[in-house]
């Protein structure tokens, strides 16, 4: 999930200059909060953020990994890619209930998925075909309910938010075409009621064709806010129907990667990964997971990769090169190893994944080493998981509450 670079872009933001100079100027906002991002080598021990777990095994068809979850009162709604479909329903208990659309070209069936949001506790909102059309469906009906053709300018989007009863928000990482002269801006503001393009932010720049770092939640809500981030901004964004500002801004300092870096021409994706890689600056910092409590992203420093926490309640930062996962697992982790990752937030908890296999690998070792029992006694409920799924079943949701 860390490695999952895939297309070429740069971010290079302007708060005052990123808005359609056609459009009114907005009022000065509040100022942001700000945190420092440093990488450092510590170890974050998961009992000292979270006081209680749950894990579910997701149970029928199988996964072929679990890139993105939203929680719907009792049921779960997972992105994960499947002979039939991208987007399915779970019970609580890791039951499967159904898929959500039909992989196809038919009518009600899509042939890629970019992203899906959960608008309201019954309502999920799908948008596919590389952005041309956009799916509502029922959890109360169980089943597509609308789907609406969107205008040319959305088309290439990867990601949206709904804003208001009629605004949403999405968001292109480059032109969708070269020669599709309509693709301006990277955030565009489209009411839904009448097909329109309302407001525009963020100008798509020729860089951006060239080197792009794929993730799964560029627009997410928390505590009635509709928030934005990608990767090398300058923190993380409120986005409303007409203004797009600061809402935590990440303080420069030495480690900030510099706009002069990010401006410059680079012949390909391969020259631009050896200046990430070489420089003494933070890169690739994606995926924010946002809870009431915290804000959980994941960036490289040279070529190791950090896990940032960020505490909402002292609005200060801290970044791990290990997890010790003293709630489940009794092991500790190395952030390249990829074993414990996250994929998601709700209000009240952040939620991660292990593969099957992994935690087996993790009990085998403990047999070996003579920790096992001692580890049995304390953590009987993942023994017994471990030992009723086979290596290859689909990944454990784990849900850490805060």
């Amino acid at each position: 999930m860390k490695n999952n670079i895939l297309l070429a872009t740069l971010i290079a933001f302007a708060l005052v200059g990123c808005v359609n100079s056609k459009q009114p100027q907005q009022s000065h906002p509040a100022l942001p909060h700000q945190v420092e991002i440093a990488p450092e080598n510590n170890t974050l021990k998961l009992s000292t953020l979270f006081k209680d777990y749950r894990i579910i095994p997701l149970q029928g068809e199988p996964l072929n990994c679990v890139i993105d979850v939203a929680v719907a009162d009792s049921m779960l709604v997972i992105g994960g890619k499947t002979e039939n479909s991208s987007v399915h329903l779970y019970t609580m208990d890791g039951k499967y209930k159904n898929h959500m659309i039909t992989t196809g070209r038919g009518p009600q069936e899509a042939y890629n998925i970019q992203s899906f949001k959960l608008t309201d506790s019954v309502t999920v909102e799908i948008l596919c075909n590389f952005a041309e059309r956009l799916f509502t469906y029922s959890l109360q009906e169980n089943k597509i309910v609308k789907q609406r053709n969107l205008p040319k300018e959305i088309i290439g989007s990867e990601d949206f938010i709904r804003l208001d009863t009629a605004r949403y928000a999405f968001f292109k990482p480059m032109k969708a075409s070269l020669s599709n002269k309509n693709d301006k801006y990277k955030i565009n503001i489209l009411n839904l009621n009448t097909n329109k393009i309302e407001r525009q932010f963020i100008p798509i720049t020729p860089n951006d064709e060239y080197i792009c770092f794929s993730q799964t939640r560029r627009f997410h809500k928390r505590d009635g806010k509709c928030l934005y981030y990608d990767v090398f901004s300058p923190g993380i964004y409120q986005i409303c129907p007409d203004s797009l500002s600061l809402y935590i801004a990440f303080e420069e300092g030495k480690y900030g990667f510099p706009r002069a870096l990010l401006e410059k021409e680079y012949r390909s994706f391969d020259e631009f990964a050896a200046v990430c890689e070489q420089c003494p600056y933070i890169w690739g910092h994606i995926d924010m997971a946002e809870s009431s409590k915290y804000i959980f992203s994941t960036y490289r420093y040279k070529n190791s990769f950090y896990l940032n926490v960020i505490d909402k309640t002292t609005m200060t930062s801290k970044s791990y090169t290990h997890i010790y996962d003293d709630l489940i697992t009794d092991a500790t982790f190395n952030m390249s190893e990829d074993v414990l990752w996250s994929i998601s937030a709700i209000s009240n908890a952040q939620i991660f994944s292990i593969e099957p296999f992994q935690l087996k690998e993790i009990i085998a070792q403990k047999k070996k080493d003579g920790t096992f029992e001692a580890y049995q006694k304390k953590h009987p409920q993942p023994c017994a998981l471990a030992d009723s799924l086979a290596d290859d079943d689909n990944s454990f949701i784990i849900l850490f509450y805060e």
